[in-house]
C-alpha cells in the first residue's frame, strides 16, 4: 500500500471509499425493498451498513487532506471552513 499511496496519494483511497459507499447505498436500497421484511433481511441490512460505515467515515475525513493539496495557500482556511461546515451540516441529517 505505501507504493500506491506514494504514486496516487490519498485521493485514491477517498475515491475508492466513495465508490464502495455508493455501492453500499444501492445495496441497502435493494435490501430495504424486500417484501415482506424478514429477520434475514434485517441481518443483511445491518451487516451492509456496519461493514461499510468505516469507509464512508474515512472518505469524509480524508477530504481535508485533499483540499490542502489542491487549494492555494491563501485560501486554505476558507476551504477547510467550508468543508467542516458542510460535514457538520450533513451530520445533522445522517
Amino acid at each position: 500500500m505505501p507504493l500506491v499511496n506514494k504514486k496516487l496519494g490519498i485521493a485514491i483511497f477517498t475515491v475508492t471509499s466513495n465508490v464502495i459507499t455508493a455501492g453500499a447505498i444501492v445495496a441497502l436500497l435493494f435490501v430495504a425493498a424486500i417484501e415482506p421484511p424478514t429477520h434475514s433481511s434485517f441481518i443483511l441490512y445491518a451487516t451492509i451498513i456496519y461493514a461499510t460505515f468505516p469507509l464512508a467515515l474515512l472518505s469524509q475525513l480524508s477530504s481535508g487532506a485533499m483540499l490542502d493539496r489542491v487549494t492555494p495557500h491563501d485560501q486554505k482556511s476558507l476551504a477547510q471552513g467550508i468543508n467542516n461546515s458542510l460535514y457538520d451540516f450533513s451530520s445533522e441529517f445522517c
